[in-house]
């Protein structure tokens, strides 16, 4: 006999911010440039048409993803979006941007002069 896994039903703000945190963890483990929905959508349980519904598509995905990226400081999608020359990491601080420089290639060193 099967048994069916019940699926829940989450309130659209909690569903929109599960789906919100399985594309950052997808963008850091795959490189936000190299996600698909359907990574998403695995990894928030749901399917890939509902990331589309809630977030569009996966331009405005990867554009949320790097203004999330470099307004809370996160070094490792700061350093995918300075190796994609994301116009966005420009304005950032140059501390914060060597910092993620070193997070993304995976250096222990690296300075200003």
């Amino acid at each position: 006999m099967i048994t069916e896994k019940k699926r829940t039903r989450l309130p659209p703000e909690s569903r929109r911010q599960a789906i919100f945190a399985a594309a950052i963890d997808a963008a850091e483990r795959l490189d936000y440039r190299h996600m698909t929905r359907e990574d998403i959508g695995k990894a928030a349980g749901c399917t890939p048409a509902l990331v589309s519904s809630y977030f569009g598509d996966m331009e405005d995905i990867r554009k949320m993803i790097v203004e999330h990226g470099c307004t809370s400081g996160n070094l490792l999608l700061i350093g995918q979006a300075m190796a994609a020359r994301h116009p966005m990491t420009r304005r950032l601080d140059i501390n914060l941007r060597l910092a993620a420089a070193k997070k993304y290639l995976g250096l222990s060193t690296l300075s200003a002069n």
